[in-house]
């Protein structure tokens, strides 16, 4: 469990519980609560992380069927003053006491628990893994009413998948709850009786996401059929359909003019709440299962890559980002790095070579809209920097919002010559200077270590000391992010007149070669935070910050 900056995405304190937490944790009153995937049920202090206390539930239950798949998700506490209530995979809903986890009252289901509960006006919405949805009394745990999905007249083996599951979460607006389940069906149920209001029909698709409700739509993600959709809450009639790549279990989230969902294959969708029309999309590396929360126009999910994401959740122009790697290159540089070029790509960079950049460049000069280069190789190729001037293409892309990421030796300072091998003799401390009007006076290609790292460097995840060399004069930069023990700028960012955020960014260049999983995610995030400084709003799709739970 851990407890992230939500402006830095830096780790201020994590907890081991000793197994998976396939759930969302609930804060309230200084505590989180983590309902884990080892039976049991944990206070944390929300200060430090400390355990103030924890309750076991009972062994697991048998499976109805017993080949029943996708069971990723357990259950998420739902908290009401000092009450959280949580389901068990024992088959029981719980209410516990907040302070010191005293069990107020627990009920027994007609299966594992594995859909989040909500509470309203006193009242628990509970569902079970045999179909069945429940109202209960939150202060004695009564039954106030059963609803009985589509699903507890099939039989799972008839189709040879789970048919019977309610993993979503109900979602209580007015005087219905709606709730999707895995007989296929997303249902409006009477708050009041229980009795069905209206059911859509996703055509045998899971409906796993918990519904978004806002200004009389229903928003839910559908599994099969790879699409999510708004409903009218009076009628169950569709009013607009957004087609998906992959599966959409997460649930969405909703603002004032936004619906975010995440689907299998990595991509976080913002669309119109209205429409369904896209806004912007965001690629990660892996797939998006957890379900994003919307806080102060940041956007925040996780991704089974291991990492967890802040957007800039605005309508705004999208960061359009690319990875430079030219394989007919590779003699001409120093450092390249395929594995690099493989991950940017997979999280949606656009893949440039030598011709490529060159459009990409013009015509981020010519439309002005915010855009990242991460050259995965440290060649400039003349098709965008002829000459050493401020009129060359490389420069004037800058200044136009711009931001080059450069992970090598810098920038035309010791080029390959057109024949025959590198020498030192070849090395031109006056070509970066005049291209970038950054000085690499004192520095050398002897490898010397970091000795202090900026507070904006550990933002974007560098780590604490590695092994640089070509470390350049500090009062030439607009921002040192590392100093090497010559007190030379080993890592740095420098802007040519455009936008706080825009500009050329130098990170590893000796054995701080990006080939790590930690140099890829400080790679991408130095590409991505917009702007570095911070205090601002990024562009639209570009993260502020990425924390990680695991190396990718």
């Amino acid at each position: 469990m851990y407890a992230i900056d939500a402006t830095t995405g830096t780790i201020r304190w994590r907890h081991a519980t000793g197994s998976a937490v396939a759930s969302t944790p609930a804060v309230g009153d200084g505590l989180v609560f983590v309902n884990g995937n080892d039976g049991r049920f944990r206070a944390l202090r929300a200060a430090d992380g400390s355990l103030a206390w924890s309750v076991a539930t009972d062994a697991a239950i048998p499976l109805t069927w017993g080949y029943e798949s996708g069971e990723i998700y357990t259950s998420s506490p739902a908290l009401d003053g000092t009450t959280v209530v949580f389901g068990s995979q024992d088959g029981h809903v719980y209410a516990l006491d907040t302070r010191t986890g005293r069990q107020r009252w627990r009920f027994r289901a007609g299966g594992r628990v594995y859909a989040s509960p909500a509470i309203a006006a006193g009242t628990v919405f509970a569902a079970d893994q045999a179909g069945s949805v429940f109202a209960l009394s939150l202060t004695s745990g009564r039954q106030i009413w059963r609803f009985d999905t589509e699903g507890t007249r099939l039989k799972s083996a008839d189709w040879g998948f789970d048919r019977t599951t309610v993993q979503s979460s109900p979602a209580v607006v007015g005087g219905a709850v709606y709730v999707g389940a895995r007989d296929g069906f997303l249902y409006a149920i009477d708050r009041a009786t229980g009795a069905e209001r209206w059911r859509n029909d996703h055509k045998v698709s899971w409906v796993n996401s918990s519904p978004a409700v806002s200004e009389g739509l229903v928003y839910a993600g559908s599994s099969d059929g790879r699409f999510v959709h708004a409903v009218d809450t009076a009628t169950g009639q569709e009013r607009w359909r957004a087609k998906a790549q992959s599966t959409v279990w997460a649930s969405p989230a909703v603002d004032n003019a936004l619906l975010y969902v995440g689907e299998g294959d990595g991509t976080m969708y913002a669309l119109d709440k209205r429409t369904g029309q896209e806004a912007w999309r965001y690629r990660v590396g892996h797939r998006l299962f957890s379900s994003p929360l919307v806080d102060d126009g940041r956007l925040y999910f996780g991704s089974d890559d291991g990492g967890i994401y802040a957007v800039n959740a605005a309508r705004a122009e999208p960061l359009r980002r690319a990875v430079f790697f030219d394989s007919a290159a590779i003699a001409s540089a120093i450092v390249s790095s395929e594995p690099l070029r493989a991950y940017l790509a997979r999280r949606g960079y656009e893949v440039l070579d030598t011709a490529s950049l060159a459009r990409f460049m013009n015509d981020r000069v010519r439309d002005r809209a915010p855009s990242a280069v991460v050259f995965a190789m440290d060649y400039l190729p003349r098709s965008v920097a002829p000459v050493a001037a401020d009129t060359v293409l490389f420069r004037r892309y800058l200044g136009a919002r711009g931001k080059v990421v450069w992970v090598g030796t810098p920038p035309l300072l010791w080029p390959q010559p057109d024949s025959g091998r590198r020498t030192l003799k070849g090395v031109d401390r006056g070509a970066t200077a005049r291209l970038l009007g950054v000085r690499h006076e004192r520095g050398n290609f002897d490898l010397i270590g970091v000795s202090k790292v900026t507070p904006q460097a550990k933002h974007l995840g560098l780590p604490d000391w590695w092994l640089d060399n070509w470390g350049a004069n500090p009062e030439d930069v607009t921002q040192v992010l590392a100093e090497d023990e010559w007190g030379l700028a080993a890592a740095w960012a420098k802007r040519f007149g455009g936008p706080s955020g825009s500009g050329f960014v130098r990170l590893f260049a000796g054995e701080g070669t990006p080939g790590r999983p930690s140099s890829l995610i400080a790679i991408q995030t130095a590409a991505e935070l917009w702007p570095m400084e911070g205090g601002a709003r990024g562009a639209r799709g570009a993260p502020r910050a990425r924390g990680k739970g695991s190396s990718p």
